[in-house]
C-alpha cells in the first residue's frame, strides 16, 4: 500500500513539477511531500492540475516566494497550464490583491520562466 501511494505521488510530482522525486529514504518530510502532497493533494480530481496551479500561483505570488514561484510558472508555461498573457495577468491579480511589492517577484519569475520556455523552444 506505501508503495502505490509513493509510485501515484512520485507519478503526479514529476508531472506538476517536471522533475522526479527523490527516492525513498530522504525522511519524513520527502515522504510526505511525495506521497500526501503530490499523491493525495495534487492527485485528487476535484481539482485540475492547472486549477491547483493557479492556486499555488497566487498563493507563492502573495508569500513572494521566489524560487517556488518560478519553478512553478516555468513548469506550468511548459504543460501548457497557462500562456505566457495569463502568466502575466495572475502578477497583475497577485499585484492588486496581496500589493505590489509581493508582485515584483511574480513579475520576475515570470520573466524568468518565459525566457527559459522560450529558450527551450528555440533549441528543440
Amino acid at each position: 500500500m506505501a508503495d502505490d501511494k509513493r509510485e501515484r505521488g512520485a507519478r503526479k510530482m514529476e508531472d506538476v513539477c517536471g522533475m522526479p522525486a527523490p527516492p525513498a529514504g530522504f525522511g519524513r518530510f520527502v515522504d510526505l511531500t511525495v506521497e500526501h502532497l503530490f499523491g493525495e493533494v495534487w492527485g485528487n480530481e476535484a481539482l485540475s492540475v492547472r486549477d491547483r496551479r493557479l492556486v499555488v500561483l497566487g498563493i507563492l505570488g502573495a508569500l513572494g516566494d521566489d524560487s517556488n514561484l518560478a519553478a512553478h510558472m516555468g513548469q506550468a508555461l511548459k504543460r501548457g497550464d497557462v500562456t505566457a498573457e495569463q502568466l502575466d495577468e495572475i502578477v497583475v491579480t497577485v499585484a492588486h490583491y496581496a500589493g505590489w511589492p509581493r508582485s515584483t517577484h511574480a513579475h520576475a519569475a515570470a520573466g524568468t520562466a518565459k525566457s527559459a520556455l522560450a529558450e527551450a523552444q528555440k533549441k528543440g
